[in-house]
């Protein structure tokens, strides 16, 4: 599915004290114009990082991660019952700030950016700070969601906030940082590094309250998690594009129609994945797999088709796009390594159908010749990637029921509650990703 990440992964201990952040692998950051006399012209702000994937240490700390910040609400919404998301999960920035002294009131204003709006945080620092050299606040920031859900390509964007203490204006940050494309996305992360006896203890208290968040340790006693919630974005059932489909494989004559939803029979929702099947052939998909330099890159259905290609993860969100479109309830497989759909029948059956498989199909049907010859073929090979989907599934799903580690469900009709698509070409509306504004500043203990 995509290469496995192997970073080290900082965790805040119970007591809310945060380890050291991490610089800003973009360094383009500027102070302009202090202006008080009281307070003198130093830099006030050190720095500002960003904390994407629940806090992990990895080649782009401190890039700003769209795939991210749009889920982060809602995927504390989805794992309500997880103390280690509700712990670790943020998409507010880190501001290392020099201690101006206890009862001192900081006022930073956010200045609007292409990919944020103005806010304002006014606090005063505890009374408990007034030893630490530096202060470290929690901003809120008032994310542009329509601005990063159509963020195509990764590159550098300007943050800027304006400082005061007391109500007396010190100065002006700026701080750069590479945001990248909203196809860029990392499900799965892994830790290996627990030499050190504390921290091990830390992640196995989180073990033991980790709720329905799909984590686990490895046989080599690494800790692992998957964000597989994360590809409810790329999958898009509203996409124009499923409705034309639809129209198409009914136009050619494969199928009279698709009405699953109201059968209460296999054959309907089989019938309707036999189109799907047939789509893939017609459009001659082929397997390819897309990385973005250090992370997965993730097309929606719409250009899975445009380009012809696609790999496990693009083929299974294109795939529950085209069954949630017609009220099949999906649900994607993720095993280690890879990513698969399978839907449950009326009957009760699962039924799972792997359409990587068909990508590694030898040879497609001449679709020129004639319809009850190209019909008998496409069949055939829906029939065999339907074998071979089955013949996995059952070792697969034995493996999730005994617990193994790196299986796990995500059923997508439930999370969409929490976690809606991102509607790339359509233009994202804003939902419920949109945390509450008002929020304040939270201020946290200075690193041991």
């Amino acid at each position: 599915m995509n290469k496995k990440r192997t970073d080290k992964i900082i965790l805040a201990a119970l007591a809310g004290c945060l380890l050291m952040p991490v610089a800003s692998c973009t360094k383009e950051n500027t102070y302009i114009t202090p202006v008080s006399e009281d307070y003198s012209s130093e830099d006030w702000i050190e720095e500002v990082s960003s904390r994407n994937y629940f806090y992990a240490v990895t080649p782009f700390t401190g890039d700003l991660c769209p795939s991210f910040i749009l889920q982060a609400y809602g995927l504390k919404k989805l794992y309500a019952d997880s103390r280690f998301v509700q712990d670790f999960t943020t998409a507010d920035l880190l501001m290392k700030i020099r201690n101006p002294g206890a009862g001192v009131k900081m006022t930073v204003s956010m200045q609007p950016g292409e990919i944020n709006g103005a806010y304002n945080y006014t606090a005063a620092v505890p009374e408990e700070l007034k030893d630490s050299a530096f202060i470290y606040v929690y901003l809120p920031v008032n994310w542009n969601y329509r601005a990063l859900s159509q963020w195509q390509a990764s590159r550098l964007v300007n943050l800027l906030w304006n400082i005061s203490f007391d109500g007396q204006p010190v100065g002006t940050y700026q701080q750069a940082f590479i945001c990248r494309t909203v196809h860029d996305v990392a499900f799965d992360c892994s830790l290996n590094e627990l030499e050190d006896e504390a921290f091990f203890q830390l992640i196995q208290a989180y073990m033991k309250d980790m709720g329905s968040f799909p984590a686990w340790f490895t046989e080599k006693n690494e800790f692992s998690y998957t964000a597989n919630a994360l590809a409810a974005g790329y999958i898009d059932e509203h996409s124009p594009l499923v409705d034309r489909l639809k129209q198409e494989v009914i136009a050619d004559g494969y199928v009279s129609n698709l009405i699953s939803i109201a059968s209460k029979t296999d054959e309907p929702y089989i019938e309707s994945i036999k189109a799907f099947s047939y789509l893939m052939q017609k459009y001659g998909l082929r397997y390819t797999i897309h990385f973005s330099h250090d992370l997965q890159y993730i097309r929606t259905i719409d250009d899975v088709f445009a380009c012809r290609q696609g790999y496990c993860a693009e083929l299974s969100c294109a795939f529950a796009s085209w069954c949630l479109n017609q009220a099949i309830r999906v649900k994607l497989f993720f095993i280690p390594g890879h990513v698969y759909p399978f839907i449950e029948l009326p009957s009760g059956a699962l039924y799972p159908w792997d359409p990587t498989q068909m990508c590694h199909t030898e040879e497609y049907p001449d679709f020129t010749q004639s319809r009850e010859e190209l019909f008998a073929e496409t069949d055939r090979n829906f029939e065999q990637v339907e074998k071979v989907s089955m013949e996995r599934f059952q070792s697969h799903y034995a493996a999730l029921q005994a617990g193994e580690p790196g299986y796990s469900v995500l059923d997508v009709a439930a999370v969409r509650k929490y976690l809606p698509s991102f509607n790339i070409h359509e233009g994202y509306r804003n939902s419920q990703t949109r945390a509450a504004q008002d929020r304040p500043i939270r201020f946290v203990a200075a690193p041991k």
